[in-house]
């Protein structure tokens, strides 16, 4: 079964996290066949091993961006254009933190 969200074609969701509330994203291999949906998460994580293009093509599979109040973008290299692409999307961003060491 497969549900369109934000023109994109996601598998239906294998399983629900209704509890979680921060999802952290490090690394790109898991993000293409991704099965765990977080419907409830209001804090999103992106570490560098995440290839930008595709986080934001499958972002919705994976939590809602919209609700998503709290972005932490860490030892990522990150275009204005991705940036401000993730802005536009993520309508509820209270806090965005971008960590470089």
């Amino acid at each position: 079964m497969y549900e369109e969200v934000n023109q994109e074609i996601c598998p239906q969701h294998e399983e629900n996290f209704n509890s979680v509330k921060h999802v952290y994203i490090a690394n790109k291999t898991t993000i293409p066949n991704y099965s765990h949906y977080f419907p409830n998460a209001n804090t999103l994580t992106i570490e560098g091993g995440v290839e930008m293009a595709l986080l934001l093509k499958t972002i919705n599979c994976i939590v809602p961006i919209q609700k998503v109040m709290k972005l932490f973008i860490k030892e990522f290299a990150i275009t204005i254009r991705e940036l401000v692409r993730i802005l536009d999307a993520a309508c509820n961003l209270n806090i965005v933190e971008l960590i470089y060491s």
